[in-house]
C-alpha cells in the first residue's frame, strides 16, 4: 500500500514544479520528502522519485539518507 501512495504523492508534487518544496509542504516535511525520494530513487526503478529530486532539490540526493545507505 505504501508504494502506490508514495507514487501518487510524488506525481502530485511533480505537478507543482516551479515552486519550492518548502512552499508546498512546509518545514520539516520538505526534508522528509527529500529523504524519501532519495531512498526510493536509489533502491527502486521508479523514475518519478528522481524527477521530484530534479525538480525540487536540484537533483541532489539527501546526504543523511545516503550515509545511512552506505
Amino acid at each position: 500500500i505504501l508504494g502506490p501512495r508514495l507514487r501518487q504523492c510524488a506525481g502530485l508534487l511533480a505537478t507543482h514544479a516551479g515552486r519550492s518544496a518548502t512552499e508546498i509542504l512546509g518545514h520539516p516535511d520538505d526534508l522528509k520528502v527529500r529523504s524519501s525520494m532519495t531512498l526510493f530513487a536509489r533502491v527502486g526503478q521508479e523514475p518519478l522519485f528522481r524527477a521530484v529530486l530534479d525538480a525540487f532539490y536540484d537533483g541532489q540526493d539527501d546526504p543523511a539518507t545516503l550515509a545511512l545507505l552506505a
